[in-house]
């Protein structure tokens, strides 16, 4: 059949076409065979070959899993090794909390891993990424003290944590104003500032770390009837108070929860500026809503607008007298309380002895009429004054803001001389 090619005409290269029809019909059936084999063949072989590609698909995808897995074993080993390497660090530091700190550092070791959450329950341990907090030191309106460890040293720092509510006033003006008016502050009788950072819902202000405050130091050392100690005290919150009005601040709070002690070296600090603020001449109107009641200065306590430095020498005086005392001098438990106390020391005043203090909103003439006691009492109870130290209370606490000397002119007082700044502290 190889041989038989058509040519068009009634042959088959000279076979007749009758013969080569012939051929063509025995034939059929044995070429017909050989198309199917050769078809069957050809299915056979496609679907080998698509097997072979499965399998070879199959191993692919075996051998990718292995290999991600191998990686995420890897992965899982390394995170392991940095974990343990933490772990080891956060215990080194542990020790150095409990050695500074005394307290076990087992104890130190198993809670030093728990990161800062809610803090309801007050098991705070980190505070950023630097600082181990060793204790709450207090809680205020705006937010939490913290006494904290730098991670790299033993130096001990005091951390104000003011949560941020967003969906109500944001960061406190109180805060912006603080960081603001302390970041230009540089004064060995006011509390520095190292820096300020920030998390989601909440700021932090890192402060130098002193022992306690004034009112604390009081009550656990009893008041100052040592004239060196408590003329040294008094002098020192004079500077501060000086510098910060030469700086034109307003601190507008001050008490003695508000200047904080180095035991040690009896040096004291003005502290929280939340409520300060800095001021312009002339004059705006300002809030009364400022200064704890009992150091609250008499013509804010009678609504007036405008006030200024003397409103902090008044509350000066008041500190002085309960350092001497070891008791506040005008305790009341609310503004005109606060005011009848002041008039039955003081006297009550009049515009002989305050021009203009009628004018003034809450003033009325029906107050009752209490005469001046010249601070008998105070003289009696703090035998550490002397005569001279009673005339600078008495300074700071004359009725009219006018006549009240300025912390510079106060300093240069006699009552100041000699003075020694960080008197031994027994």
């Amino acid at each position: 059949m190889d041989n038989l090619r058509w040519d068009g005409s009634q042959q088959l290269h000279g076979v007749p076409y009758a013969y080569a029809a012939s051929a063509a019909h025995h034939y059929a059936p044995y070429m017909h065979t050989q198309v199917a084999q050769h078809h069957g063949q050809g299915q056979a072989l496609s679907q080998a070959a698509q097997a072979q590609n499965g399998a070879m698909m199959a191993r692919a995808t075996i051998a990718a899993t292995a290999a991600a897995q191998a990686v995420l074993a890897q992965n899982a080993h390394q995170a392991a090794l940095q974990k343990a390497a933490a772990a080891q660090a956060n215990a080194a530091t542990a020790h150095k909390v409990a050695k500074h700190s005394g307290v076990s550092s087992c104890s130190t070791a198993c809670t030093s891993g728990r990161q800062e959450t809610a803090d309801a329950d007050d098991q705070v341990r980190f505070l950023g990424d630097r600082y181990i907090v060793m204790e709450k030191l207090g809680e205020g309106t705006y937010g939490k003290v913290y006494k904290a460890l730098l991670r790299d040293t033993t130096d001990t720092f005091a951390i104000k944590k003011i949560r941020i509510a967003y969906e109500d006033e944001g960061v406190p003006s109180t805060a912006i104003r603080e960081v603001a008016l302390l970041k230009e502050c540089d004064h060995p009788n006011v509390i520095k500032l190292h820096e300020v950072f920030t998390e989601p819902n909440a700021l932090y202000l890192v402060f130098e770390h002193l022992d306690m405050d004034l009112r604390k130091y009081i009550k656990t050392h009893g008041s100052m009837h040592d004239p060196a100690k408590l003329k040294s005290g008094v002098y020192q919150c004079m500077r501060g108070v000086e510098f910060c009005h030469a700086h034109r601040i307003l601190h507008r709070d001050l008490k003695p929860q508000n200047l904080l002690v180095d035991v040690k070296a009896f040096r004291i600090k003005l502290a929280d500026f939340g409520l300060a603020r800095s001021y312009s001449v002339p004059l705006q109107n300002y809030t009364h809503e400022v200064v704890t009641l009992w150091y609250r200065a008499p013509e804010i306590l009678l609504g007036s607008a405008k006030y200024a430095t003397p409103a902090d020498i008044w509350s000066m005086g008041c500190i002085m007298a309960e350092m001497a005392t070891g008791h506040a001098l005008f305790p009341g438990d609310s503004e005109i309380d606060t005011l009848y106390k002041q008039f039955r020391v003081l006297g009550t005043p009049d515009d002989e002895a305050w021009a203009g203090v009628s004018d003034l909103k809450d003033y009325s003439q029906a107050f009752p009429a209490w005469k001046d006691t010249g601070l008998a009492q105070v003289k009696q109870q703090g035998p550490g004054l002397g005569d001279g130290g009673l005339e600078m209370i008495k300074a700071c606490l004359r009725y009219s803001p006018v006549h009240r000397l300025g912390a510079g002119k106060l300093l240069r007082d006699p009552y100041f001389n000699g003075v020694e700044v960080g008197a031994p502290s027994g």
